[in-house]
């Protein structure tokens, strides 16, 4: 199922199990409201499949999908409104009037990671160690559940997605991913993270010009045969970690890790 049907029909289902009111279709109703914001997230999400490496999507829940999404693209969480209007002259911004394309309804990702585990916690037998321990009356949780499907109801009632935006793109130095990212995101983040799972490295960006130039956010060792430094990337940095020098192709393996510490005055 598209998740633009599926959407829709889980929030249909949700609003018939609300209007029933028993405590089992409550819990019943946060499920296929749960079910409604993944297909939301999923929707967005697959607008940028041609950016977003397979295996690193299969393995991501809603909340974590739309953090992935922000290393790349840093309105992803942002409701806009697409208009066009006539060009007068090539180069000049138009003055309208403006023909409105659609409005691309989008959750937010705080509310998104915040009423993905809410939802949650309504499907679960009571934690006896929890620290809050009465729950919630029906009529709270119904409150509850309503408002959560009336915060969900314009993400589903629309299904337009824009994706415009200049992209930069270039090759992970670690695993080999092409990392695609919004220039204007990369440029203000001054950093684009390799969404491979296996992988997660964090290249720094810096602007030359017209040009952006990434480097890996690496510590530097030398090799003890050959004197070449070797890049060690910093997300990779743990005990056991193994890596080899690019000219003489000797393996190496980080062994051990230690601290050092200078002395401070106390007051």
């Amino acid at each position: 199922m598209e998740p633009r049907v599926e959407k829709r029909e889980a929030l249909s289902q949700a609003k018939e199990l609300l209007a029933r009111g028993d405590v089992d279709s409550l819990r019943y109703a946060a499920l296929e409201l749960r079910r409604c914001l993944e297909a939301v997230v999923y929707e967005k999400l697959w607008a940028y499949r041609d950016r977003i490496p397979a295996e690193a999507a299969r393995k991501w829940q809603p909340p974590q999908a739309f953090k992935a999404l922000l290393l790349m693209e840093p309105d992803a969480a942002s409701t806009s409104t697409l208009s066009v209007a006539p060009q007068k002259e090539r180069g000049v911004p138009s003055e309208g009037p403006f023909h409105q394309l659609g409005i691309d309804r989008r959750p937010g990702t705080a509310w998104l990671s915040k009423t993905y585990n809410k939802l949650g916690s309504h499907l679960h037998a009571h934690w006896p160690y929890s620290r809050k321990k009465i729950r919630s009356s029906p009529e709270a949780v119904q409150k509850y559940l309503e408002n959560v499907a009336e915060e969900l109801r314009p993400c589903v009632e629309r299904s337009f997605t824009s994706t415009l935006a200049s992209l930069v793109r270039f090759e992970c130095s670690v695993c080999g991913t092409e990392i695609k990212a919004n220039a204007a995101g990369v440029e203000a983040a001054g950093e684009v993270v390799c969404l491979n799972p296996d992988c997660g490295c964090r290249f720094l960006a810096t602007k030359d010009g017209d040009e952006m130039l990434f480097r890996l956010d690496a510590t530097t060792a030398t090799c003890p045969d050959c004197d070449i430094p070797i890049e060690i990337p910093t997300q990779k940095l743990e005990i056991g970690y193994e890596f080899r020098c690019s000219d003489c192709g000797n393996r190496y393996v980080v062994a051990s890790q230690s601290w050092n510490f200078a002395g401070a005055t106390l007051d």
